[in-house]
């Protein structure tokens, strides 16, 4: 039985709102289904899928707790911190799709029972931190980890506000940038603190301009599991997120 999720789309230009509209119908041909919600929808919108950029966003932050009960997914920086996932533009329509199939698309059916004690649905949903002052940096790890079948990303300019979303979101890998900002937390103070937020993160990466060999120690002594070379040689970035 198909199952039909409503959207509530706050913002976006005419073009977006386009290709938007032609991915909800070539979604008809899915079991998982997704249509654009309206006042006179039959039921609420389980997913807000919200263009930080545009000026219905701000009226549609203030009236939130009237107006939608479901997820979000923010374009743009600055993202409230409930926000479950964080686009760039230009958007690539198919990455929100596969994130948005991550929350609502049915697990698949198997033949046997594993009793591993998390649904396949659950195993397939991991999450990404990533620090970073580059925007084209961070869009750059958005690429590698989608590769990876890494679709959650949230993106933080500085290790205080990076902190802040590790101590409410739990996450299966964390790359933060040496380079954080004069008047920001110490890198390895940020690991430190990092390092006592339960359940810990299984995967914590560090990546420098100067991967000098003091760096590197600073790291092993860390329990970083890598300390990489800015940008990262993309063959060993996969390498580790495939362990992700």
């Amino acid at each position: 039985m198909a199952l039909r999720i409503f959207v509530n789309v706050v913002g976006f230009t005419d073009v977006e709102r386009h290709a938007l509209n032609t991915v909800f119908r070539l979604s008809e041909e899915r079991d998982t289904r997704y249509s654009l919600w309206m006042p006179d929808a039959p039921e609420p919108a389980k997913l807000a899928l919200v263009d930080g950029q545009s000026q219905q966003a701000q009226n549609w932050l203030e009236r939130i707790p009237e107006d939608h009960k479901g997820e979000l997914f923010w374009v743009g920086q600055v993202a409230p911190a409930h926000a479950i996932q964080i686009f760039e533009r230009p958007l690539h329509w198919p990455d929100v799709v596969l994130a948005m199939d991550a929350i609502f698309a049915p697990p698949a059916e198997l033949d046997f029972d594993l009793d591993l004690g998390a649904s396949p649905q659950d195993m397939a949903i991991k999450r990404a931190l990533v620090v970073d002052t580059d925007r084209d940096a961070r869009l750059y790890y958005r690429a590698k980890l989608s590769s990876a079948g890494i679709y959650y990303m949230d993106e933080a300019v500085s290790g205080t506000q990076a902190l802040g979303m590790a101590r409410t979101q739990r996450y299966d890998l964390a790359i933060l940038d040496a380079s954080l900002p004069p008047d920001d937390i110490d890198l390895w103070q940020l690991v430190a603190d990092i390092a006592e937020i339960k359940p810990a993160i299984p995967m914590v990466l560090v990546v420098a301009a100067n991967r000098s060999l003091l760096v590197r120690l600073k790291g092993w002594l860390a329990g970083v599991q890598a300390v990489l070379a800015k940008p990262p040689h993309p063959g060993k970035l996969q390498k580790l997120l495939r362990k992700v």
